[in-house]
């Protein structure tokens, strides 16, 4: 799979957008922007001290670190735009928590932007 990538998670966006965030809230490597139209981004860092730096990073340049995963909501399209191109540890974080966005909301579409194919059935085996 590609490093970019849309999800459509199965369900109402009103509903899965708060459980999005409220499982992101359980991980302290997960550093989180709300961009107050109900649409937010989700930053995955490998360690503690990488969060701590990318929280203030968000608060003063507004953008993330082109080397970590990150996600976006999109309300509107209830969907997840991820970009999984990001370092070691922040994969593995990433991949955890598509994980269980995959168990959670499935069934997925998940459509590779890089390649621009449906990868859905991949998706559950790839991450």
């Amino acid at each position: 799979m590609g490093e970019h990538l849309t999800f459509k998670p199965s369900g109402e966006p009103a509903v899965i957008g708060p459980r999005l965030l409220e499982r992101a809230c359980r991980s302290p490597l997960i550093v989180g922007q709300d961009f107050g139209d109900g649409s937010f981004r989700l930053v995955f860092c490998g360690n503690d001290a990488v969060a701590f730096d990318e929280h203030r990073r968000l608060q003063t340049v507004g953008g993330p670190s082109e080397s970590l995963c990150r996600l976006e909501w999109l309300p509107w399209r209830c969907s997840l735009s991820v970009f999984a191109g990001g370092m070691e540890g922040s994969r593995r974080e990433l991949r955890d928590y598509l994980q269980w966005v995959l168990a959670e909301f499935g069934p997925c579409r998940v459509h590779d932007e890089d390649a621009g194919c449906d990868v859905s059935v991949e998706a559950l085996g790839d991450l």
